[in-house]
């Protein structure tokens, strides 16, 4: 089986406006950073824009054809959703459902796991980042600054 890839995915939201920022951190086993994205949206909730960073992190994924991969957020009704059927899940983010289930069937290997928000500063920092900006970016082999991990 090949080493263990950890997908932290991380949403950030205004309460006041829509603006929102999706953030992905991809890392290798031994914490070697992979890729990583931040990616400005609208959504309407919290739980939303924690869905599409999580479908980011999977087309990520997907897109650099890693396998064996741990998808962690520290976002609890996130992973319960994703985790239950299909019918069960929260409406607003049942858009976001139906596009994971279509990638991860994709994949051969896919799980995920609750984190605490400490353990997920690097994707939440790619998350407030993108929320402030109107455009997407996508880092390869090429980590974000050490200044994004005190973003406020």
């Amino acid at each position: 089986m090949d080493p263990l890839i950890k997908v932290n995915v991380d949403g950030a939201c205004d309460k006041n406006t829509t603006s929102s920022g999706a953030g992905v951190i991809i890392r290798d086993a031994r914490g070697k950073f992979i890729a990583g994205s931040s990616r400005s949206c609208i959504a309407g909730s919290t739980i939303e824009v924690e869905a599409i960073s999580l479908v980011n992190g999977l087309k990520l994924v997907k897109q650099l054809n890693l396998d064996n991969i741990v998808m962690e957020s520290d976002s609890h009704e996130l992973i319960s959703a994703f985790g239950n059927h299909i019918e069960k899940g929260n409406w607003r983010i049942y858009p976001f459902l139906i596009e994971f289930h279509r990638i991860h069937h994709l994949l051969s290997s896919v799980s995920w796991n609750w984190i605490s928000r400490e353990a997920n500063r690097a994707a939440d920092a790619a998350a407030k980042l993108a929320k402030s900006r109107l455009c997407i970016e996508v880092w390869v082999n090429i980590p974000l600054t050490s200044r994004l991990c005190f973003i406020s």
